[in-house]
């Protein structure tokens, strides 16, 4: 009779290491992943920082020295990675590439 009861007592004792070790492997394999999330941090921070796009539409009165002057205020502060000055008549030829219909017709 002990000696089934020692087989039962063997083989609990063997899923009770398998289920040990499984959970710490996976403990384990949770933390490398934390980790790697706390190491990148700072590179998906700037990624999502960088991918902001701004539009600023001016009035038609606007002066060509007032358009370069705050295209060039924009420029230099230390927040903007790069300005790009758009004309009506480029935004009008780029919008028409992109639907593929002159729009102009319909105005």
């Amino acid at each position: 009779m002990s000696s089934s009861f020692e087989k039962y007592q063997k083989r609990r004792l063997i899923s009770s290491y398998f289920s040990v070790v499984i959970s710490i492997a996976l403990v384990l394999f949770l933390l490398g992943l934390l980790g790697l999330l706390v190491l990148n941090t700072k590179k998906i921070a700037d990624h999502f920082k960088e991918q902001i796009a701004l539009t600023i539409y001016l009035k038609d009165t606007a002066k060509e020295v007032e358009i370069t002057q705050l295209n060039k205020t924009i420029a230099l502060a230390e927040y903007t990675k790069s300005t790009t000055y758009v004309t009506k008549e480029e935004a009008a030829e780029a919008h028409s590439k992109e639907i593929g219909e002159d729009f102009m017709e319909f105005l």
